[in-house]
């Protein structure tokens, strides 16, 4: 997988959007997907680029348009290309990832505004540790059995107890981008 984010297509208009996502429940496509970010390091002057390499999720979106989900992200799964860096991320001093096996988000709400927007209410949790967010994805495409989903969030390693900052080279935030298709696996009874 290539942490390169994928790019956006063209904005759909507000009336076909309501019209063509469906209630239901939805499975994310992971390897159409994308969870990747970037941190500053080396006091700013350098940006380190990494993605997750495995993660699932799912959705439901009711009758009456209301919508829930949960993206798992596997937290050893973190690939910066440098097995050091990577080893260290999966450590204690990060992840944890022995203790925390996942990253997950869970979507307590989300709803359709101004056109593509979708208005998200979450729960972050990383490292055992659970925060609240909100946040608007980008719908960059939609029909009756798929939807596109781009979001991009800052996210302060110190609000999830990562303290660790040696010769204080990290600079936070970091910019966390998630490219999520999901498909339409049935109709909702």
């Amino acid at each position: 997988m290539s942490a390169t984010p994928h790019q956006s297509s063209p904005e759909p208009a507000v009336d076909e959007t309501r019209a063509v996502v469906n209630p239901g429940r939805w499975v994310l496509d992971a390897g159409r997907s994308s969870v990747v970010f970037a941190s500053k390091t080396l006091w700013g002057l350098a940006v380190v680029h990494g993605e997750f390499t495995r993660f699932s999720g799912v959705g439901t979106i009711s009758k009456d348009g209301t919508a829930q989900g949960r993206l798992e992200i596997d937290s050893a799964s973190v690939n910066t290309n440098n097995k050091t860096r990577d080893g260290h991320l999966r450590s204690a001093d990060f992840f944890n990832a022995q203790t925390y096996p996942q990253i997950v988000v869970d979507v307590l709400s989300a709803r359709l505004a101004n056109g593509n927007q979708v208005h998200l209410s979450a729960q972050l949790t990383v490292a055992g540790v659970r925060k609240p967010r909100q946040c608007i994805a980008m719908m960059v495409d939609a029909s009756a059995d798929e939807v596109t989903l781009q979001v991009e969030v800052e996210i302060d390693k110190r609000e999830f107890g990562m303290t660790s900052n040696r010769l204080n080279m990290l600079k936070d935030p970091s910019r966390v981008s998630v490219f999520a298709k999901f498909t339409r696996t049935n109709t909702p009874k």
